[in-house]
């Protein structure tokens, strides 16, 4: 009976290929993230007067009033985090998942630490590293559930 599976040479090729897909992905958004916590001054002087306009907007059509800027950043904060706790779950073995949450929070702290100490424009907060912990815990929860996922199908696939 034939089977699906490649041979191991090209299975650890492709292994080997989505590593480094991986890893060029989790410099680049290293990169894009460095450029948001590092910039010298607040991120979002150049957009924060539309981003209040659009706010009010929305509550003028039924978005909550409890929906403001400081939710809006909440958010902002949280969503930054998942594409890196989701590329270093990717990363790491499946049994070593709350290490990429652990490196995220270490991450976000010491990008908070650092504006507090060297950015005089900027002030760090805890607010600001417990929100990046919860999006890098979603992108952690994403990576587990695509690997669940996957392996449910090749659990099918064998039956």
């Amino acid at each position: 009976m034939a089977t699906c599976s490649p041979p191991p040479e090209q299975g650890s090729r492709g292994r080997s290929a989505r590593r480094a897909v991986l890893g060029l992905a989790a410099a680049v958004v290293l990169a894009c993230m460095g450029g948001v916590l590092l910039t010298p001054g607040p991120v979002d002087r150049p957009v924060y007067g539309k981003v209040l306009r659009a706010i009010r907007r929305l509550q003028e059509h039924g978005l909550p009033g409890w929906v403001d800027y400081a939710a809006a950043e909440a958010a902002a904060n949280v969503l930054l985090f998942v594409p890196l706790g989701l590329l270093a779950a990717l990363l790491l073995p499946p049994r070593r998942w709350w290490l990429a949450l652990l490196l995220c929070l270490g991450m976000a702290a010491g990008a908070e630490v650092f504006q507090e100490l060297f950015l005089p424009l900027r002030q760090g907060s805890l607010q600001d590293v417990l929100n990046n912990g919860v999006g890098a815990l979603l992108g952690v929860a994403v990576a587990a559930t695509g690997r669940g996922l996957r392996a449910g199908t090749r659990r099918s696939r064998t039956r």
